[in-house]
């Protein structure tokens, strides 16, 4: 079975291959980070004929193999110079090498305005402006922002050149870009697509607390307290127990995205608690949920869930990626409804899971219904 499904992705690749400049994908990325890691490193899996465990091999008319990678910013100055291959490893907290990356992709000095890196970094920084001319110079279609959650002011001047350079932007960090009216407004006048804000994990704590509450609810279980407690290595997680606003912000949106499946108020408590540096890339998760069932019968459950958080983001951003290239083919700008609340946490309407789904996958399958395919 998995040497038919080689056999399926290894034709498929090449026939996007032999189509590419119809379909090429052009991106631009902020931050050469382990996000990035997951989806070039699943990138060069495809091309190789394993699409195992991808969200959507195929989406529309687009695969995987179709982004390219034009553009990378990042302000580590460890990174900056090198190759994206070399860059991605620099890091003790990088996502493992899965397979050998194959863009070599510079990566150049990107915008840095937040102090937040201050004395954990030796920084190599640029302008907006620069950045912005970089952009246009690499013919990007889509600037995808991977930078370190927290980094509100930086998040927003890559939103600014986005605008400047006329590309669609996908911001997965918890920034307000997606749902901010002012930036969204702009987007939308200039006819780009928006998509965002912070990811949502592939299997990560939140989509499966969620799941399991949305599951929990449907089978009449009265929901009474649950919290889930994440623990882990990287930049991302030291920044976030360090600084409490952050920490804050993104516990405010977990439980938000959380509690949306249920009817009623319940007990909910959600967030990073620690950081473990032996941990790099990897990712733990403890639940419980507490509640009762029929003729008021007490339920408890208790899981742990252990991930890595660079692979975690490699479907979801393969998928937006190609959400917002079909929003270029048909002239859509604006924050993409339709999308948004499959991919992200932070939206302006909280959709239940399946429901989310289903809205994402119409999204593609409109481009039959208006002849675009």
């Amino acid at each position: 079975m998995h040497t038919l499904r080689a056999i399926y992705f290894w034709v498929l690749s090449k026939k996007k291959r032999a189509n590419l400049r119809s379909h090429e994908i052009r991106v631009a990325v902020a931050g050469a980070g382990s996000a990035l890691s997951g989806m070039v490193q699943a990138i060069s899996l495809y091309k190789k004929g394993d699409g195992r465990g991808l969200l959507h091999p195929v989406l529309g008319e687009y695969s995987p193999s179709d982004v390219e990678i034009v553009a990378v910013f990042d302000v580590d100055k460890r990174k900056v110079g090198k190759t994206l291959k070399q860059a991605l490893f620099v890091e003790q907290s990088a996502l493992p090498k899965y397979t050998e990356v194959e863009f070599d992709t510079k990566v150049l000095p990107g915008v840095l305005k937040d102090e937040r890196l201050q004395g954990r970094l030796e920084v190599e920084t640029s302008d907006e402006q620069t950045v912005t001319q970089e952009i246009e110079r690499s013919g990007a279609q889509i600037l995808l922002n991977v930078i370190n959650g927290g980094m509100y002011a930086s998040s927003e001047a890559y939103a600014r050149c986005a605008l400047k350079a006329g590309v669609a932007f996908v911001n997965a960090t918890p920034t307000p870009i997606a749902t901010s009216l002012e930036l969204e407004a702009l987007f939308s006048r200039n006819k780009l697509p928006l998509l965002g804000d912070d990811l949502l994990s592939q299997i990560g704590g939140t989509i499966l607390h969620t799941f399991l509450l949305w599951f929990l609810n449907s089978r009449g279980v009265w929901v009474k307290q649950t919290y889930q407690l994440d623990v882990g290595g990287g930049l991302e997680n030291l920044l976030t127990v360090e600084d409490d606003e952050l920490k804050l912000t993104k516990r405010t949106i977990k439980s938000s995205t959380v509690s949306s499946v249920l009817p009623y108020q319940a007990n909910i408590a959600t967030g990073t608690t620690e950081y473990v540096d032996f941990m790099g890339n990897s990712r733990e998760s403890h639940f419980e949920i507490v509640g009762s069932y029929t003729l008021g019968a007490p339920l408890e459950i208790e899981l742990t869930l252990r991930t890595q958080d660079g692979a975690n983001a490699a479907g979801p951003l393969l998928d937006a990626i190609r959400a917002a290239k079909v929003a270029l083919d048909r002239g859509i700008g604006g924050a993409l409804e339709e999308v948004n609340p499959y991919l992200f946490k932070l939206v302006r309407s909280k959709v239940d899971p399946i429901s989310a789904e289903k809205n994402f996958i119409k999204f593609f399958e409109r481009r039959k219904e208006i002849g675009l395919e």
